[in-house]
C-alpha cells in the first residue's frame, strides 16, 4: 500500500491535509478521501493478482475442424 502514496497528486493532497490549508474539516475530508482511495486501490490490486490463477483454472476448449480437401 505505501506505493499508492508515491504519486505527486497524492503527495500534494497529503501536504494539503497536513498543512490544513482550508481548515480542519477540509483536512479530515482529504484524509478520508486518501484512505478510501488506498482501500479501493489495495482491493483492486489484490483481485488483479488473483486473476492469472483464475485464468489457469478455467477449462480449455478443444475443437476439431474438418476441411474438404477437394475445393
Amino acid at each position: 500500500m505505501p506505493d499508492r502514496f508515491r504519486s505527486r497528486l497524492i503527495g500534494l493532497l497529503l501536504a494539503a491535509a497536513v498543512g490544513v490549508i482550508g481548515g480542519i474539516k477540509d483536512a479530515v475530508v482529504v484524509t478520508v478521501v486518501l484512505f478510501v482511495d488506498a482501500l479501493i486501490g489495495h482491493a483492486q490490486e489484490r483481485r488483479a493478482g488473483r486473476s492469472p490463477e483464475a485464468l489457469r483454472r478455467m477449462p480449455v476448449g478443444v475443437a476439431r475442424v474438418r476441411r474438404d480437401a477437394g475445393c
